[in-house]
């Protein structure tokens, strides 16, 4: 498939921010080895010098599905990072940035434009980072045809457009980083301990305690934990309250089981620590999300 340059620029109006994400342009090119970068084609208010780079003021994610490159910025603080296909990297409003191909491959690369309120929270709070741009997603038709439908939709621009690529944009974004994170060899052996900790869940709810599960895999119980963690977002003993918690709500919503004995099912050992339990988590008590739910469905 040959690719080409497709800029777009749309007409925004409020309404289009209260959705979070707003789509500026979706586009694609190839550019083959020995080729100028980036080609004159280019919209003229993005055209840069990759020996001295740019500052644009939104966001983009640029994802490589052929050839190779580098990128750096001004949070790497010029160290050069490789871009082979498969990777996909960020740029953030106000940051310095420069891109480019290897002359001997050249690359195929999507982009997309975006800004709102949504992207700056997830910016915020860390979860987009400038000293970690670069994503190593492999590469995914899935997110190749999200790219592919944001063309379309916003070459066509009907009625509500901006909310289709709201829900667009937003998905490769999180889809990116979900490939990315599942990529890391680091993540390799603790994502097989997330599965086994997950299977053990359903078939030893009752009685699964987090230590234990350290032991049988031979993990100490600190790095287990940690690294636990750093995958999954919450320590091990958290996360399995979690999922006691939420087999809980289902008992409570359909079930005429007494509290007592959801507790015991849920391997929480005894009433008084569920309901504790159950209210921190949930924000109210147990007989009170029990009434909110079953809508009168055993009286």
């Amino acid at each position: 498939m040959t690719l080409q340059p497709e800029w777009r620029f749309p007409a925004t109006n409020p309404t289009d921010f209260k959705w979070g994400i707003v789509a500026y342009s979706f586009g694609s090119q190839s550019i083959g080895p020995g080729d100028e970068y980036p080609p004159r084609t280019s919209f003229a208010s993005y055209i840069f010098h990759p020996d001295k780079g740019r500052v644009i003021d939104e966001y983009q994610l640029v994802y490589i599905t052929k050839g190779s490159g580098f990128f750096t910025s001004e949070s790497l603080e010029g160290r050069s990072v490789k871009i082979k296909a498969g990777d996909g990297f960020l740029l953030f409003p106000g940051e310095w940035h420069t891109y480019k191909p290897d002359l001997e491959t050249g690359w195929d690369e999507y982009w997309i434009h975006f800004v709102g309120n949504i992207a700056d929270m997830w910016t915020r709070e860390g979860l987009l980072d400038k000293s970690d741009p670069v994503l190593h997603i492999g590469i995914k038709e899935e997110i190749l045809n999200l790219y592919r439908s944001g063309e379309r939709i916003m070459k066509k621009q009907a009625a509500g457009y901006q909310q289709a690529m709201c829900g667009i944009c937003a998905n490769i974004i999180c889809s990116a980083v979900y490939y990315h994170r599942n990529n890391l060899p680091e993540n390799s052996r603790i994502s097989e301990v997330v599965d086994h900790v997950r299977v053990s869940i359903g078939t030893h709810l009752q009685d699964i305690k987090a230590p234990d599960v350290a032991e049988d895999l031979d993990f100490s119980y600190s790095k287990f934990r940690k690294e636990f963690k750093n995958y999954t977002g919450m320590p091990p003993g958290a996360y399995i309250r979690n999922i006691r918690i939420s087999q809980a709500k289902e008992l409570l919503t359909n079930t005429d089981m007494s509290i007592k004995e959801i507790a015991f099912e849920c391997g929480f050992g005894n009433a008084d620590y569920f309901c504790v339990a159950f209210r921190k988590n949930v924000g109210m008590s147990a007989t009170e999300y029990r009434k909110r739910t079953r809508y009168n469905l055993w009286e």
